[in-house]
């Protein structure tokens, strides 16, 4: 149980420094790529090079995931003294050393988005065009510290061992997004101009809080 635990903790500790690099690499590349297809969610006024369509399940082509906390990596994995590297669950890294290390309120914050569907195509006039349906999803969860003693120490007691934990929080916004684009060149094919419509539905909501376990 404490090894399936240990896991889960430390693969989230891992993954807003891979999600963070992963979105940095994505955005900073297509950005100046010039066939790339979906620099026009950076910036409208790109004009493409070619028309493009993204259908559901066929395509990931433009699926983003970002995930942010004010815990890191540092908070569960300790230096041993022979050089090595441990968890916060060795019995070498003490209570108060790990919980010492984190705040009273742990913030963990999940976006993500995709497309449903995703057209891109060039318009009689001249100018590109774009029609994308989307889903995007904002999900936040607060967890004490306490939550987090009891993964460390979870029953050190023989006869049992009681925990206060307060204010564990889960919210989550999910919404459709449909979206107008279009870009043309005003001189040349050096100077373009571009604008997008967005119109939001929402789809689902969530406020869930648990103030005292």
């Amino acid at each position: 149980m404490k090894n399936i635990i240990k896991a889960a903790i430390i693969t989230l500790a891992l993954l807003p420094s891979a999600a963070a690099v992963s979105q940095a690499q994505e955005l900073k590349s297509s950005y100046f790529m010039e066939g790339a297809a979906y620099r026009h969610k950076m910036n409208p006024a790109f004009f493409n090079e070619s028309s493009y369509i993204n259908l559901p399940f066929i395509a990931l082509g433009n699926f983003s995931l970002g995930l942010n906390s004010n815990m890191g990596l540092s908070n569960f994995i300790y230096p041993t003294a022979d050089g090595g590297l441990t968890t916060f669950m060795n019995s070498s890294v003490s209570t108060e050393e790990f919980i010492g290390g984190l705040s009273a309120e742990n913030r963990l914050t999940l976006d993500l988005s995709t497309d449903i569907l995703s057209l891109g195509f060039f318009g009689i006039a001249g100018g590109f065009n774009t029609i994308e349906l989307g889903l995007r999803s904002n999900t936040s969860v607060n967890l004490p510290k306490e939550l987090f003693a009891v993964l460390k120490n979870f029953m050190p007691e023989a006869e049992g061992t009681s925990y206060h934990i307060r204010n564990i929080g889960v919210t989550s916004n999910n919404f459709l997004q449909f979206s107008l684009g279009h870009s043309r060149y005003v001189w040349k094919d050096r100077i373009s101009i571009g604008a997008k419509l967005k119109f939001l539905v929402g789809v689902a909501s969530l406020d869930a809080n648990i103030d005292r376990l």
